[in-house]
């Protein structure tokens, strides 16, 4: 008996689920009847054959996205219809992030990172078992396809038992006689809370039952550090948003196109030294700076810890950021506590709170702390906007079908009745320390060393950059530029040379003329002493007549030797005047 054909955009069985989960439309174009009626009686569904439409239980994918993914896989048949698509990444060497394509009858991934492109079409039939994984060890994000020859490893998924429920559903049609090999039991735990007896989610794609409220214990303890960077409310679990900002490549793609970051690290979460059942991962970039003065960019070094992780009940995530090329870097760090609580069913709250913390003193610690914590909310805010961007392009893997995500945030502020995000009792601390903390006998010094540091810098920057230029401007220069460029510098040697020599006249000239005024006055002064020795021996004291002339020979011997001395004197400073 022959099957009656069925619309590509509605449900191909009222037995399975008809796309609760996969959401259809949530990539390209946003769900809608409308279009899927409008496909109906349009010339796109084609005139196709019953049996060209495998019945998978799951609603098709749009007209446009179907397309489109055709487009990317040009090997996969016109007759096999697109179901779904989620952004993953597949595990090799490395992780290559891309999105994996869920059809009627195979499982592809597409990758395309700055050019370098990755394709990957494994068809239904091959898969011989599915397997959910986790990445640390910990982190319940994988999904590991086996075929005969191969095994495939997909990771930081946002929602990994929904996908999985999906590419089960689909396979087992496929291979009926071995679907057992690939569904999890049921008494398996937390691992499969996500699948049902009827292929349904009942953890993560289903309303739980019941209203879930939970707060974080720093919360309760007041252990939040003093500034408050985010506090917002997004569609979704804890554990969906957890794998949206820490396990997937949003966050990279958001720090590359949204950030402008350069050269960014980062390594495989691991255990923690400190805390062996904790992960902690490190990560680097260089950040442009968009001061006037002082260097262009900096590189930053983060360490992502996990503090506490139970996605049935909060998430913890402690970040130490450091950038040693700044001034004072050595001596301070940014700690951003990030946690993640159910505020209901479908919903999480994040709160985001950050300190800066010294090891040593610094001059400028109030420029360095208020620029660090309006950083952290400007960063959390272009943050916040980019999750709510990336959440309404894809609602089906955070939210349950036929919820809006305003409904979502709506039902969140409306269940959650949480206390403020204040730090509590240590933020009266952290104030109290400051209050008490005291520059000290090595403020001078640090400020010096920092300014010294800082102006090194800056000059060795300004001389590399000039180096650089005056290298590009000549590698780039004709002979002609070449020329006009000595002409100029030629020129330009010349009128310094004569501005320098001019300078050195004009100052040899005062010299002498200096030199000259001093000569005159000394002259005048010894004609002065001569007219004066003159008049003084005009006026020697006539000879008094006397009897006895042996003595007046006497005096008058006396006023001659005195004369002869004194023009003796005056023919040496004669000689000096020559």
């Amino acid at each position: 008996m022959r099957k009656k054909a069925r619309s590509r955009n509605t449900s191909l069985g009222s037995d399975q689920r008809a796309g609760d989960e996969s959401g259809s439309d949530d990539l390209f174009d946003s769900g809608s009847d409308e279009e899927g009626l409008s496909g109906e009686e349009s010339s796109d569904e084609l005139d196709l054959n019953e049996d060209d439409i495998p019945v998978t239980g799951f609603a098709v994918a749009s007209n446009k996205r179907n397309a489109d993914f055709h487009e990317l896989f040009p090997s996969i048949p016109e007759g096999d219809y697109l179901i779904d698509d989620y952004g993953c990444a597949l595990q090799r060497e490395i992780l290559i992030q891309g999105r994996m394509y869920i059809s009627e009858n195979h499982v592809c991934f597409h990758a395309n990172i700055f050019g370098w492109i990755t394709d990957l079409c494994i068809p239904m039939y091959d898969i011989t078992s599915l397997e959910k994984k986790m990445t640390a060890f910990v982190i319940p994000n994988a999904i590991q396809l086996n075929t005969r020859k191969a095994k495939y490893t997909f990771a930081s998924f946002l929602s990994r038992d929904t996908t999985f429920d999906v590419i089960y559903n689909i396979w087992r049609l496929a291979r009926p006689e071995n679907s057992s090999l690939g569904r999890p039991s049921l008494e398996d735990g937390a691992e499969n809370e996500g699948v049902g007896q009827n292929g349904e989610a009942g953890g993560e794609g289903g309303k739980k039952k019941g209203k879930k409220v939970t707060q974080c214990a720093c919360m309760k303890n007041g252990d939040h550090f003093a500034e408050t960077a985010m506090d917002v409310i997004l569609p979704g679990t804890p554990e969906k948003i957890y794998n949206l900002m820490f396990a997937s490549g949003f966050v990279k793609e958001f720090m590359v196109q949204d950030q402008k970051l350069q050269d960014i690290q980062i390594s495989d979460w691991m255990a923690s030294s400190e805390n062996p059942n904790a992960l902690a991962r490190n990560m680097s970039y260089i950040k442009p700076l968009s001061g006037g003065l002082g260097p262009k960019q900096t590189k930053c070094e983060l360490r992502d810890e996990t503090l506490h992780c139970d996605f049935d009940d909060y998430v913890v995530m402690l970040t130490t950021t450091r950038t040693p090329d700044v001034p004072s870097g050595n001596v301070f760090s940014v700690k951003t506590k990030t946690c993640m609580m159910w505020a209901s069913n479908v919903s999480t709250r994040i709160i985001v709170t950050s300190q800066v913390e010294w090891t040593g003193r610094s001059f400028i610690k109030g420029i360095i702390e208020k620029s660090c914590i309006d950083g952290q909310k400007t960063y959390h805010s272009e943050l916040d906007t980019a999750m709510r961007t990336y959440i309404s392009h894809h609602q089906s893997e955070f939210i349950p079908q036929g919820m809006d995500a305003d409904a979502a945030i709506a039902e969140g502020e409306e269940d959650s009745e949480l206390p403020s995000s204040g730090a509590g009792p240590a933020a009266d601390a952290a104030d109290a320390a400051k209050k008490r903390s005291e520059p000290g006998n090595q403020r001078g010094l640090q400020w010096a060393w920092d300014t010294f540091g800082g102006a090194y810098k800056v000059g060795k920057q300004s001389a590399v950059g000039a180096i650089e230029l005056l290298q590009d401007a000549w590698e780039q220069s004709t002979t002609t530029t070449i020329l006009y460029f000595v002409v100029i510098f030629l020129v330009i040697s010349n009128i310094y040379s004569l501005t320098i020599v001019g300078k050195r006249e004009e100052i040899g000239r005062r010299k002498e003329m200096r030199r000259t005024d001093e000569r005159e006055k000394w002259v005048q002064g010894v004609v002065t002493a001569l007219w004066e020795e003159l008049a003084a021996g005009r006026s020697v004291p006539a000879i008094r007549a006397s009897d006895d002339w042996r003595g007046e020979i006497v005096e008058i011997n006396k006023a001659l030797d005195a004369l002869d001395t004194r023009v003796q004197s005056l023919r040496e400073s004669i000689k000096d005047l020559d």
